[in-house]
């Protein structure tokens, strides 16, 4: 990023940040109430794709399990499982339930496939663990794409982590490991809110959230996870 743009971030203990739910329809709304067909192949469903085939060797990773959608790594991965839907929208609020286990670690990104600028088109994203919660603005920060060219050919670590620092955001949280939390996501303009649990809220301004069109979303899970009841809306789009 060629110019420094104002960013700022805070944690509190309660929802101040979050707006209401909405209201209007929802873009997307899945329960995963439903079955594969052949319980031996990775059959989502609902518009849900994965990287399983390309990145573990066509392993199934993802399984319909309980009205819940149950993620595993294969031993033979190269990259984290990513489980993913096509969208469009700028502003959002995303709710999902999820459960994992103390050390382990669950990702909610968003990305424009279009956008050359970044690698793969990340545009932003949310990461919790049992004891982290951290908000990352991908478009200006570790995914731009000179930055990110540079740190895969070796460029020093510190040095990049210090470039990334104002687009980056993280602090301690507590949650039970496996056991149902809930995980709101808001954008609106330039800032994210993600808070888990109703209580545990952390906000982060910076100009990459502003990007206008998130034509992806996906879940990243390095480990395991199991994830349910996900509802997305289109705040920019309240009459739908």
């Amino acid at each position: 990023m060629k110019t420094l743009l104002f960013s700022t971030a805070v944690l509190v203990c309660c929802s101040s940040f979050v707006q209401a739910e909405p209201q209007a329809k929802p873009i997307l709304s899945d329960q995963f109430e439903r079955s594969e067909k052949n319980d031996a192949k990775e059959q989502v469903g609902n518009g849900w794709t994965t990287n399983s085939k390309s990145r573990a060797m066509g392993d199934k990773q993802v399984d319909l399990q309980d009205g819940t959608l149950v993620v595993k790594i294969s031993p033979r991965a190269d990259h984290a499982v990513t489980v993913v839907h096509q969208l469009d929208f700028a502003d959002c609020y995303v709710k999902f339930r999820f459960q994992i286990a103390d050390k382990h670690q669950l990702g909610f990104n968003f990305s424009d496939p279009e956008l050359k600028t970044v690698h793969a088109g990340h545009i932003a994203g949310v990461k919790v663990t049992t004891n982290r919660l951290a908000v990352e603005d991908h478009k200006y920060g570790n995914f731009e794409i000179e930055r990110y060219n540079r740190k895969k050919a070796g460029a020093d670590k510190k040095e990049i982590a210090k470039e990334v620092a104002l687009y980056n955001r993280a602090e301690k949280i507590s949650i039970t490991p496996d056991q149902w939390h809930e995980m709101v996501i808001v954008i609106e303009g330039d800032r994210i809110t993600a808070t888990v649990d109703g209580k545990q809220t952390i906000s982060h301004q910076s100009p990459g959230f502003a990007h206008p069109t998130k034509r992806k979303i996906a879940f990243s899970v390095p480990k395991e996870a199991v994830i349910d009841d996900v509802t997305i809306w289109d705040v920019a789009k309240p009459n739908l």
